[in-house]
């Protein structure tokens, strides 16, 4: 045997051996980082905690711990879905109970202290001496205006809130530039987003994977070829969906008997920091995305939006996107909160939302019989 032909051996054995400790390395490090089985052949789009809903895609998060936060018992999800170790029962006739819904935003499970932004203004509510008050967090990661309504429908009133914080923007805006990069129109069911496989966890043998290494390396030179949202693309059609399904919201909560407050949504003003595309270190859409510039435009679009419908059907809002701002060092990331920023959030809320809360109480006091004034009192 020449020794050519001994070293084209030696290469493709070290290669071979290379390529397996690549691969096995990547099937531990999933399995760390997110518990995908080393074993499984089949892409593992969602984690565990999430449970399925017909309605929803996919459900909110269920008896759910957030790993590695100093404050664990205000980073827990019961099995209510609500952020809370606490299992939330009947309101008593003295409790003032507002529940905030919404995306991530309102999630808020990236901050360093584990202390989300509604936390926050139960805290400053209860300083303000508005001790009766409860504010229980149902946010969840990706949920849009869509989703909102539907939780709303099916089970956030069944908890008897008096208040209802509604924030969405980004996740409905979202929904726009998947339709862009599909080159088809916005379908008033998101489906060109949440449709997904990502989504939906719809598989067939066309996910099977044998090799995970090639698998990322295929994704990665694919994205190359994707399409780039157009810079003079109309929003219009999705901020349509997006005003029908807040005003939808209003009526459902209003019916209930109870008051919506809708938020406008903050955002950094780096552009570096919009550029690194991630949110919790996922990507959220294809690059290249719209400039920062037209990101701005279209996000103050769906935040003019949540000012129309207020405006039209007298609902009380908070406009945090300018009462906020959009100073960096308030932000984790381009929409979401670091620790100093979800207090600051909570407190401005908190600060806009108590005189509202008292003459609702006031009201509610005023209208009930005389000795059950008294215990509210």
């Amino acid at each position: 045997m020449t020794h050519r032909v001994k070293s084209a051996i030696f290469a493709v054995v070290l290669l071979g051996v290379t390529f397996v400790i690549a691969e096995v390395a990547l099937r531990v490090a999933q399995y760390l980082v997110s518990g995908t089985s080393p074993t499984t052949l089949l892409p593992l789009y969602r984690e565990r905690r999430f449970v399925m809903s017909p309605f929803l895609v996919f459900g909110p998060r269920i008896d759910w711990q957030i790993a590695n936060t100093p404050n664990p018992d205000a980073a827990y999800f019961n099995k209510q879905a609500l952020r809370t170790k606490e299992i939330v029962g009947p309101k008593s006739p003295s409790e003032f109970r507002i529940i905030a819904i919404g995306g991530s935003t309102t999630e808020d499970v990236g901050n360093e202290e584990g202390l989300h932004w509604p936390l926050w203004v139960e805290r400053e509510l209860h300083r303000a001496g508005l001790g009766q008050v409860r504010v229980y967090n149902t946010g969840m990661s990706a949920y849009s205006s869509a989703h909102t309504l539907i939780r709303i429908a099916f089970d956030v009133l069944d908890y008897e809130p008096d208040m209802v914080l509604v924030m969405d923007n980004i996740n409905d805006l979202t929904v726009n530039y998947h339709a862009a990069l599909a080159g088809t129109p916005v379908d008033g069911h998101y489906h060109v987003k949440f449709g997904q496989k990502t989504y939906t966890f719809d598989l067939d043998e066309d996910d099977v994977i044998v090799s995970r290494l090639l698998q990322s390396i295929r994704s990665r030179l694919a994205r190359t070829n994707e399409r780039s949202v157009p810079a003079d693309y109309d929003i219009s059609r999705g901020l349509g969906f997006f005003k029908r399904n807040l005003a939808n919201t209003h009526a459902l909560v209003a019916n209930a008997g109870a008051r919506m407050v809708l938020l406008t949504m903050p955002s950094c003003d780096s552009e570096e920091i919009y550029k690194l595309v991630e949110f919790y270190g996922r990507r959220q859409f294809s690059d290249p995305l719209p400039s920062f510039e037209n990101f701005n435009r279209d996000f103050a679009r769906y935040n003019d939006g949540i000012r129309e419908i207020a405006a039209v059907h007298g609902v009380t809002m908070v406009d945090m996107a300018r009462l906020f701002g959009s100073d960096r060092k308030y932000f984790a990331d381009f929409v979401h909160y670091n620790a100093v920023g979800s207090k600051r959030f909570g407190g401005i809320v908190a600060e806009q939302l108590a005189p509202v809360i008292r003459d609702m109480m006031t009201t509610r006091a005023v209208a009930k019989p005389a000795d059950t004034a008294k215990s509210v009192n």
